[in-house]
């Protein structure tokens, strides 16, 4: 029934009051049915600071909603709109929403309403879109959705400066940067990493391939790299005049924080003695490269120290065949502990306690662990994030991973030909994201589980890590399972607050699929953590041993 309601909310028969200074928290969820429905997106991914950046939002009316049908907005019921902006520092600022068409919002009076603000100051922010009405049927609403935004901190862009040359049988672009403020002195100290984009064409419009990588800055500059068989598809025979030259388009780089764009640039010249475009050149490098391995089409060249390891099986290192065991978000031991029966052989713990990591400082706090443990080639297995972090390390990062994949892969023109070797397994890993892990995680915080919104892991943030960092030749190496309560009895009734069901208290299946990777199966009654009301599903000694005999052992 519409109405006003009013809750009043009193201690049980025999409880004292709280007194003000020792209040607890509590919820207050109400549900209902109406098919009033918000949907809302960020206006732009270029997240700077001094950079307009805002929402669009629009109310919908559907009885029967879709993912995949999506209804009309409403027009002319919408009365006020505001976007509502917390900063990092706790400040708060309303601004109007409009339906204008002047204020992002696409066309004048069409139901899809905008706002813009610029912001001042780089972190983490949480928007959220207020919407106001009355319906046809004179049915009063109000319709909100929050979203975790993160604000570059880094001061990067691009230069517009690029160099090609060769390197044995591959094109390498040297990218020019205008660094300032932290970035410069970072990148000083050779401490500046960021994920980079860009694909290689020709002038006459010819597309040659892409290339994405996480890079070191030095000298000023990010370096990409293509293998030169990506040649034998172009036709340089109709440019091989002096005019036809490579250039770079659609050009991004962006922080391993968020992965949020910092410079994007749709086409960038190429200068220097490769950038030439001709027949013969392409002649030259494809004869370089006919005895490169074939895996560098795709991959890349391995560092001198992963291929001599490759080489030379013989003098492998001591660590070589070792399983690393990664735990996720927040947690506070190996949750793999429960049965140590089902670990053989040389296993390692990875453990950083109740920590809320970006996917790419989880990664590198991965690296340098089986780096300062004298781990040679490995493969892994993550419960949680910890499945995303080994992901993106083999993604991105050349790692001892790529010594058990180049050991045991067979690869033809680029093409893996074998079975792909199982580098990394995962257990109840979101890696398309979670409706927890953004301004979800302040209500689930309130019953224990988490350590507060984590970016990377929000579906929008999930989206922009699985565009910038994996690829469906990296994903083919990558083999998830999944669990999930019953419908009838959901693994946590606090965190179902915010999730999709099914899921596992934590993992919704909506956003548990690696496109690309190999979906081992989905197991009932078993959940993400301890303490949910079915067991935890890093518990289950048969999975847990499947794990460690599947596992790509290289000695």
């Amino acid at each position: 029934q519409v109405g006003v309601y009013t809750l009043r909310i009193a201690p049980a028969a025999g409880v004292a009051a709280s007194a003000p200074a020792a209040a607890g928290k509590g919820v207050l969820l109400v549900y209902n049915e109406s098919p009033l429905q918000i949907e809302t997106h960020l206006t732009t991914y270029a997240l700077e600071v001094g950079s307009p950046v805002g929402l669009m939002t629009r109310v919908t009316e559907s009885a029967a909603a879709s993912d995949a049908v999506q209804s009309p907005p409403l027009r002319g019921h919408v009365e006020h709109a505001k976007l509502v902006v917390i900063a990092p520092d706790g400040t708060e600022r309303d601004y109007p929403m409009h339906d204008d068409g002047a204020h992002a919002d696409l066309a004048a009076d069409d139901g899809v309403f905008g706002a813009q603000f610029v912001p001042r100051a780089p972190g983490n922010y949480i928007w959220y879109a207020q919407l106001d009405g009355t319906t046809a049927a004179g049915v009063r609403f109000q319709r909100t959705t929050e979203h975790l935004v993160r604000i570059a901190s880094l001061d990067a862009e691009l230069s517009g400066r690029a160099k090609l040359s060769t390197r044995r049988a591959r094109l390498v672009a040297s990218i020019g940067l205008e660094l300032a403020n932290d970035a410069a002195t970072a990148a000083s100290a050779g401490q500046l990493r960021l994920h980079a984009y860009a694909e290689l064409w020709t002038t006459a419009g010819a597309p040659v391939a892409w290339a994405s990588a996480e890079c070191a800055v030095r000298d000023g500059a990010v370096e990409l790299s293509w293998d030169a068989r990506w040649l034998r598809a172009v036709d340089l025979d109709a440019d091989a005049d002096a005019d036809s030259r490579y250039e770079l388009r659609h050009v991004y780089i962006s922080e391993l924080t968020g992965f949020v764009p910092l410079s994007q640039a749709a086409r960038m010249p190429l200068h220097g003695g490769a950038a030439r475009a001709t027949a013969r050149h392409a002649a030259h490098l494809l004869r370089a490269a006919a005895t490169r391995p074939d895996d560098e089409m795709h991959f890349g060249e391995a560092p001198a120290h992963i291929a001599a390891r490759v080489a030379a099986p013989a003098a492998a290192a001591a660590g070589d065949g070792t399983l690393v065991l990664v735990h996720g978000y927040c947690s506070t031991d190996n949750p793999f502990a429960a049965t140590p029966d089902a670990w053989s052989g040389a296993v390692e713990t990875f453990l950083d306690a109740k920590a809320s990591r970006g996917n790419g400082e989880f990664a590198a706090l991965v690296d340098a662990f089986v780096s300062e443990r004298g781990v040679g080639d490995w493969a892994g297995v993550g419960h949680s994030q910890g499945g995303i972090a080994l992901t993106h390390l083999l993604c991105t990062r050349w790692s001892g991973l790529d010594g058990t994949r180049l050991r045991a892969a067979r690869y033809r023109n680029g093409t893996l030909v074998s079975e792909p070797p199982v580098l990394v397994q995962s257990v109840g890993t979101p890696y398309q994201g979670c409706s927890g892990a953004g301004t979800g995680a302040s209500l689930i915080s309130l019953f224990g589980y988490g350590c507060g919104a984590n970016a990377d892991l929000t579906p929008s943030g999930a989206t922009t890590w699985l565009a910038s960092s994996v690829s469906e030749q990296c994903a083919q190496h990558v083999y998830y399972y999944t669990t999930q309560g019953l419908s009838s009895n959901s693994c946590s009734w606090a965190t179902n607050l915010v999730l999709y069901s099914p899921n596992d208290g934590t993992t919704e299946l909506r956003y548990a699929d690696l496109p690309g990777a190999h979906n081992m199966g989905n197991t009932e009654r078993q959940c993400h953590t301890t303490d949910m009301n079915y067991p935890v599903q890093t518990a289950d000694a048969v999975r847990n041993a499947k794990l460690n005999a599947d596992a790509a052992r290289s000695a």
